[in-house]
């Protein structure tokens, strides 16, 4: 029996693993940064990010994820869970809002493009309440970065 199944890809890839009948198996999701788990399909039994499964027969167990809505770009509404998710998208002169949160992570600005990056938003982006805190590391490397309302820590 396996001790443990890492599926840590994001290609949709399947993962495999071979047990005994009668073993129960659990197991246990880890989000990327900027994503939660939204459900399980296919468990006997789950408890918090945890899903228990009775190897009774071969089995086909789905954890499915979303984007956290941390980040958006201009007036859209498309979610971005981290900030260099949603630079990656950026286009000239365009603006990446965050919310009043704290990213855990490294911001590498490293496009030939102008980006606004304005922090501190509420819930619906529609008000600046506070600063966007960035626990990492911001690095320039190319094009031009304008900054309002974060701290880097």
């Amino acid at each position: 029996m396996p001790t443990g199944i890492s599926c840590a890809n994001v290609n949709n890839d399947l993962c495999t693993g071979d047990f005994t009948s009668g073993d129960t198996v659990t197991l246990t999701s880890t989000p990327s940064i900027g994503s939660t788990l939204f459900a399980w399909e296919g468990c006997n039994n789950i408890t918090q990010d945890k899903c228990i499964v009775l190897m009774d027969t071969n089995k086909n167990v789905t954890a499915s994820f979303d984007i956290l809505d941390n980040a958006r770009l201009g007036a859209g509404t498309k979610h971005y869970g981290t900030l260099r998710t949603a630079y990656n998208d950026a286009q000239d002169t365009g603006v990446i809002k965050a919310k009043d949160i704290i990213f855990i992570e490294d911001l590498i600005i490293d496009k030939n493009i102008y980006v606004t990056l304005s922090g501190g938003y509420d819930n619906n982006f529609t008000s600046n309440i506070g600063n966007t805190k960035l626990h990492g590391q911001l690095i320039l490397k190319n094009g031009t970065l304008s900054v309002d309302r974060l701290s880097v820590f």
